[in-house]
């Protein structure tokens, strides 16, 4: 089957085509949920997912396409293949792990559930694993992320719709969030990043910088997790996904950097 999505799904059949979302960086760059360039380099590129090439997709000639807003490009691309809207996160009912509930989705659509069902339990083998390697340090840590970007921040709240506290929620790790209207990526004062101080900090990079461009900030320097060197910067791409792919990324930081030496 050939499929065009900007959802890279984790088993056959890989998408033929895919798009990007803009990222809020200071070179203008663009982006993947969960997933990095490689990840799709024998697949098409078919621009922004606001506003994908039409000509691009109608050569690849795609048996299914996968789109997941209403837009002006959805009401064409009908006419090109059969196409099925995916739900969103943000439309996900706040207790649902939304990652996992995609996946069986999309499985669904292609008559692919037990493959979904295996790509499920070898995340849950890894997460097992990990909590094994972290013993006692799960009832010591804390842990908060920071999403920042020149002028802004965001951090996580506790919804499982929402990727980072759902792995997190997994491992079993405690970690700081704030809950605002609803929000799964709720925005913070810049001043108030003292009140994420954690054992543990991870700062996604937006912005694509070094990591001294955080770490030797003066609001993040006096932390306890940047005095101790325990923050650490993180790919934007892997920590800001939405699905399988997004979690295992997530996973492979946490093993990074979690367990003690």
């Amino acid at each position: 089957m050939r499929a065009t999505t900007h959802r890279i799904l984790a088993w056959e059949p890989e998408p033929v085509g895919f798009t990007s979302y803009s990222l809020t960086d200071v070179h203008g760059q663009e982006g993947l949920f969960g997933a990095s360039w490689s990840d799709v380099s024998d697949a098409e590129y078919l621009g922004s997912s606001s506003q994908p090439s039409l000509e691009k997709i109608l050569k690849l000639k795609p048996d299914l396409i996968l789109d997941r807003s209403s837009t002006y490009q959805y009401k064409l691309l009908p006419a090109i293949a059969p196409t099925v809207l995916v739900p969103d996160a943000y439309e996900a009912p706040a207790d649902q792990v939304f990652f996992k509930q995609n996946l069986r989705y999309i499985a669904k659509l292609l008559s692919q559930e037990d493959k979904a069902e295996a790509v499920l339990r070898q995340y849950q083998q890894r997460v097992s694993e990990l909590k094994k390697r972290l013993g006692n340090q799960l009832d010591q840590l804390k842990v908060a992320v920071i999403f920042y970007a020149e002028g802004y921040m965001y951090t996580i709240s506790n919804q499982m719709n929402s990727l980072v506290p759902a792995v997190f929620n997994d491992v079993g790790l405690r970690y700081k969030f704030l809950s605002r209207n609803g929000d799964i990526k709720p925005m913070i004062s810049i001043e108030l990043l003292h009140e994420y101080d954690a054992d543990i900090l991870f700062i996604v990079n937006l912005v694509r910088q070094p990591p001294d461009f955080y770490l030797q900030q003066p609001l993040f320097s006096r932390l306890k997790a940047v005095k101790s060197n325990r923050a650490y910067v993180v790919s934007n791409e892997a920590w800001n996904g939405i699905g399988i792919l997004g979690a295992n990324n997530i996973l492979d930081d946490l093993f990074k950097y979690l367990p003690e030496n």
